[in-house]
C-alpha cells in the first residue's frame, strides 16, 4: 500500500529477488547487489502435539516495513523457509493449516522489527513460534472507523463508526454478556510499551493479556436474551446510533432496529460522538459501561488503525462487571502512571482484529498471533472505506440450495462472491476465519450499510 520511487535498476533487482524465490538471484551470474543482501532462514516452531502434516503447506512472508517489498516462501519438511533479502527492517509472518477429521486447524506466528543488515547475526535460523488458532461462532464481519467526506459540504466526518458482528456457525449464538474494548496504544504507529524484552537476546514478545484502554463495554442480557441466528448479524454503533445520511449522504443510517450502541450519557457527555439514539434503537440495546478507567468525555477507537476485541469472562471467574472492578485486574501503563488499563487474558478473546494505517511506515503489531497473526490496512481516511471479512467460498457453496450471488465490485475478495447481495437474496454466507486479518479481511470501497449498496 505504500508507494515509493526507486531507480529502475533497484526495482528490477527487487523483482528478480522475488521471482527467483530469493535464492539464485541472477542464474549463476555475478550479483551486482552483492554486499546489500543477506541469506536468512526462518524456522517454524509448532506447538507440542500438533497433528501430522505435509511439508510445504506453511507459507512464510517477509515484508520490508519501509519499502513495502514482500518476499514469500514455503517451509519444507524441516519446517524451514529460506530467503535472500535486501537490508532492511522486516515484519515476519507465517501461517499453516491442517485438516484433522472434521476440523481445520490454523497455525499463525509473527515477529516485528527484525533487522537485516551487515552487522546482523543470521548464522542461526530465526525462530517463529506458531500458535493454534481457534475459530469463533461470532466473528467480526466489518469495521468502519475511517469516516467520510461531508459532501456536499466542506470537511470530513467521523462520528459514525460501527462494527458488525456475525454468526458464522450453524447454531444459534448469544450476544449476552459479550464484552468489547480497544487496546493500548490506540494507533498502530503509537509507541507500544507493553512488549516484553528477553534480557539475554533482546527479542520482544507479547504479554499473556491485552491492555484495554479507556472503557470496557458489555452487551446486555441474562444469557439468552439476545440470540443471533446462523447467518445473522448485529450492528454495534461506537458513535451515533442515528441516521447520519440526513446531513451527510456519504455516511450511513445507524437508526436501525438491529443496532446496539455504546451510549451512556452519565460517563460520555460529548453529544457530537454520543447523540441521543434514534427512535428505532431500543433502550434495552444500549451497551453497558462495565468499567471506565479513562477521563475522556467521548468514547472512540482510532480513526485509521484501531484494534477491536470481543471477549467473554468465564462464568467460573464471576460476572464481567465483577472482574472489571477488581483492582487486581487493573494495570498501569508502563511509564505512564496516569493511564490505567484493564487486563484481559488472551485466551478469553472470542475475536479480534488489527488495522494498520496506510499513511504510516511505523505500524507495529499490538495483538499476539493467537488473537490475530496479521493485519489489514486502511489506506486512506474519510472516503467511506471499511475493513470487510472475506468469504469462505468453499463453505458457502457447500450449503445446499444457497442462492450465491457473484460479481463483487467493492474490493479484493478472491472468492468473487458478493456477500451482501447473497444475504439479501435469502442466502447464507460463511466468512473466512483463520485468525489472520491479512488473509481474512480486505479494504472495502464503501460501507456495507450505505444505502447505495445493492
Amino acid at each position: 500500500m505504500k508507494k515509493y520511487k526507486y531507480i529502475a535498476g533497484i526495482v528490477l533487482g527487487m523483482v528478480a529477488v522475488v521471482l527467483c524465490s530469493c535464492n539464485d538471484l541472477l542464474d549463476g551470474k555475478d550479483n551486482p547487489y552483492e554486499g546489500t543482501t543477506r541469506e536468512l532462514t526462518v524456522r517454524l516452531v509448532y506447538p507440542e502435539g500438533h497433528p501430522d502434516r505435509e511439508g510445504g503447506s506453511a507459507r512464510v512472508t517477509l515484508e520490508d516495513v519501509d519499502r513495502g517489498t514482500v518476499y514469500t516462501a514455503s517451509a519444507g519438511n524441516d519446517d524451514m523457509a529460506r530467503f535472500e533479502v535486501a537490508f532492511g527492517i522486516y515484519r515476519v509472518s507465517a501461517r499453516d493449516r491442517v485438516s484433522e477429521q472434521d476440523a481445520v486447524i490454523y497455525f499463525n506466528g509473527a515477529r516485528d522489527q527484525m533487522i537485516v543488515s551487515a552487522a546482523s547475526d543470521l548464522s542461526q535460523p530465526v525462530n517463529i513460534p506458531l500458535v493454534a488458532s481457534k475459530t469463533s461462532q461470532i466473528v467480526i464481519k466489518e469495521v468502519y472507523c475511517g469516516g467520510c467526506k461531508k459532501d456536499p459540504l466542506e470537511g470530513t466526518y467521523q462520528s459514525d463508526k460501527y462494527v458488525i458482528l456475525y454468526n458464522n456457525s450453524e447454531k444459534v449464538a448469544y450476544l449476552d454478556n459479550i464484552c468489547f474494548g480497544t487496546v493500548d496504544p490506540y494507533n498502530a504507529y503509537g509507541m507500544n510499551v507493553w512488549l516484553i524484552a528477553d534480557p539475554e537476546t533482546g527479542e520482544k514478545s507479547f504479554r499473556d493479556y491485552v491492555p484495554l484502554v479507556e472503557c470496557v463495554w458489555g452487551f446486555p442480557g441474562g444469557g439468552t436474551d439476545y440470540p443471533l441466528e446462523p447467518g445473522g448479524q448485529a450492528v454495534m454503533c461506537i458513535n451515533g446510533a442515528i441516521d447520519h445520511t440526513l446531513q451527510y449522504p456519504l455516511s450511513v443510517d445507524l437508526n436501525r432496529a438491529d443496532c446496539f450502541v455504546c451510549y451512556d450519557n452519565t460517563y460520555y457527555t460529548n453529544t457530537t460522538y454520543h447523540p441521543t439514539p434514534g427512535d428505532k434503537v431500543r433502550t434495552d440495546r444500549y451497551m453497558q459501561v462495565l468499567r471506565k478507567t479513562g477521563t475522556a468525555k467521548a468514547y472512540t477507537i482510532s480513526v485509521d488503525s484501531p484494534t477491536t476485541l470481543f471477549f467473554k469472562v468465564p462464568a467460573e471467574v464471576g460476572t464481567a462487571r465483577e472482574y472489571m472492578n477488581d483492582a487486581a485486574n487493573e494495570v498501569l501503563k508502563p511509564g505512564y502512571p496516569g493511564t490505567r488499563c484493564i487486563k484481559v487474558p488472551n485466551e478469553w478473546i472470542m475475536d479480534g482484529m488489527e488495522v494498520f494505517s496506510g499513511s504510516s511506515t511505523g505500524n507495529a503489531k499490538r495483538l499476539a498471533p493467537a488473537i490475530d497473526a496479521g493485519y489489514v490496512t486502511l489506506t486512506e481516511n474519510f472516503l467511506g472505506r471499511t475493513l470487510y471479512r472475506n468469504v469462505d467460498a468453499e463453505a458457502t457453496l457447500a450449503i445446499e440450495g444457497n442462492p450465491v450471488v457473484y460479481g463483487y465490485a467493492y474490493g479484493n475478495d478472491s472468492s468473487g462472491i458478493d456477500a451482501e447481495a447473497t444475504l439479501k437474496a435469502g442466502g447464507r454466507v460463511v466468512y473466512q476465519d483463520t485468525n489472520n486479518s491479512t488473509q481474512d479481511f480486505h479494504e472495502r470501497s464503501v460501507q456495507s450499510l450505505h444505502t447505495g449498496v445493492r
